[in-house]
Parts: C-alpha cells; structure tokens; sequence
C-alpha cells in the first residue's frame, strides 16, 4: 500500500463545457473558494465538471463561462488544499490525481470464471 496509481473520476472523464485546448491557471492561494483560468473566450465549464491543476483534482460548482479576454473564474465545491502558480497547466481531459490502494483486494477464480474484485482507493495527499 505504499505505491499510488493516476486516477480520474469515472463518469466525469471530460467536461460538458466547452472549455478545451491548453488552459493555464492564475496564481491562487491554498484555501481559495475559486481558481481564476486563462482559456478562449466564451468557453464554458458547469458545474460537476472536473478539472486538475498541481495535483488537484477540483470540481466546478456552478455553471462560469469565460469573458471576451478568455478569462473564467471557477468557483470550487471545495477550497484549494495548496496554492497553485501563475501558468499552471489545468486538465480537462481526464484530469488525474495519485490514489493509494487501502485495502487487499479478494476475489476467487475458478476456471473458465472469476468474480468481479472490489478496490477501495483514497486520495494520496502529499
């Protein structure tokens, strides 16, 4: 259990906004409530989408579209754990987050069968 694994959230691998290419994120302080991204102009993201940035995975919580300067404030579910640096690269596209495994997988073979395994991962925070 001392190893970690890249995850992403399942059901939520990209956003359903439109937010795309190689957005950069604005310098952020660890306990702000939002993360202030440079991106096109009139890109959206809404809320449950998911993006990563300095190895966070966040979740957007309200529905933010970019202004004419292609700049979007993204209110958070939950606050920044660590600052982030001004040109930090944010992931859409299965933004991921180490996970370390918690408990020693148990499933049964039998030939010809096998039994669906259950894992339980949480987040590795640093």
């Amino acid at each position: 259990m001392a190893n970690t694994c890249l995850l992403w959230h399942m059901a939520r691998s990209q956003p359903r906004g439109t937010m795309r290419g190689a957005p950069t994120a604005q310098a952020a302080a660890a306990g702000a409530g939002s993360l202030t991204v440079n991106t096109v102009a009139g890109a959206t993201l809404l809320a449950g989408d998911m993006i990563g940035v300095s190895g966070l995975l966040l979740q957007v919580a309200t529905d933010v579209t970019a202004n004419g300067s292609g700049v979007i404030v993204v209110p958070l579910v939950n606050r920044l754990r660590r600052a982030v640096t001004a040109g930090t690269a944010v992931s859409w596209n299965k933004p991921s987050v180490e996970f370390r495994l918690v408990s020693s997988p148990s499933f049964q073979f039998f030939y010809g069968y096998g039994e669906g395994a259950s894992l339980d991962f949480v987040e590795a925070v640093p």
